[in-house]
């Protein structure tokens, strides 16, 4: 019987759920899908929309190849005027860092040569050496949360495209 009035209770539930008060919604679209309030657009309609945009137009400035570590063989392009490098899913390159390094995010500066920063008191390895701000030049080796990279600029006179 215990059993009996459960499963009763748990039905109301749902009819009320399924038929009751419906949440508040603001627009239709095109296709008539309804934004809920609070809602500045559909999730759906951001995907095809991010479908939809050009790739990047920012050409790449310089590369970071990884040689050893986590990232071994993968490729990093720098584009735009800055890049943050880090182990949070909203930087630019995320990174998975060694056992033994702490989390941390780096800056990258693409504006007036190729310029690393670290977030004090976390520091990088240039070429063997302990930095927290730093100008790279190319085949510089940069040791990021136990990545080794090496930096490659490129040359856009030599990719035929104005500098």
């Amino acid at each position: 019987m215990r059993r009996l009035g459960a499963i009763t209770s748990c039905t109301i539930a749902f009819a009320g759920a399924f038929f009751g008060r419906r949440d508040p919604s603001t627009q239709c679209d095109s296709n008539g899908l309804t934004t809920l309030k609070g809602w500045p657009r559909l999730p759906e309609q951001a995907a095809l929309d991010a479908l939809s945009e050009p790739p990047h137009t920012n050409k790449v400035r310089a590369v970071l190849y990884c040689h050893r570590g986590m990232h071994a063989g993968e490729v990093f392009p720098l584009r735009g005027r800055s890049a943050q490098i880090g182990t949070s899913a909203d930087a630019d390159i995320v990174l998975t860092p060694s056992q033994d390094a702490l989390p941390t995010s780096y800056r990258i500066d693409l504006s007036d040569g190729v310029w690393i920063t670290a977030k004090a008191p976390h520091a990088f390895e240039l070429n063997g050496r302990t930095e927290y701000r730093a100008n790279l030049v190319d085949f510089d080796e940069v040791s990021l949360l136990g990545n080794q990279f090496i930096l490659l600029e490129l040359d856009p006179t030599a990719l035929g495209e104005n500098p």
